[in-house]
């Protein structure tokens, strides 16, 4: 009955969060982009996208430059962290479906 209640009221506390920041969003582009609104001469152009995941194709694919030039250095070091820990994962995941998997179905698969 606590964990459910301590759930409740977090989700509330969640939904009365997000009401507030799209209330926010919504009257007053300030404070979502202030750069966009003070600044209009340093916004850099948006990025080539057409649909709902081309950014993903778009962010590993430009260069770093670009980045730096588009976005910023924070935006840069944010996306070659994940670049490196997609690698990672990747090369992870490749070994334990050749050599993790195999031997736990030859073990019986109980761990």
């Amino acid at each position: 009955a606590t964990m459910f209640m301590l759930f409740m009221t977090m989700s509330c506390l969640m939904l009365i969060f997000l009401s507030c920041f799209y209330h926010n969003q919504k009257t007053s582009p300030l404070f979502i982009s202030p750069r966009r609104h003070r600044l209009p001469k340093l916004v850099p152009p948006p990025l080539p996208v057409d649909g709902y995941f081309d950014w993903i194709k778009v962010c590993f694919y430009m260069s770093d430059e670009e980045i730096i030039h588009r976005i910023g250095y924070d935006a840069l070091v944010f996306l070659r962290f994940h670049r490196l820990a997609l690698r990672c994962i990747v090369k992870m995941a490749a070994f334990s479906f050749i050599v993790l998997l195999p031997l736990n179905y030859a073990g019986g698969g109980h761990a």
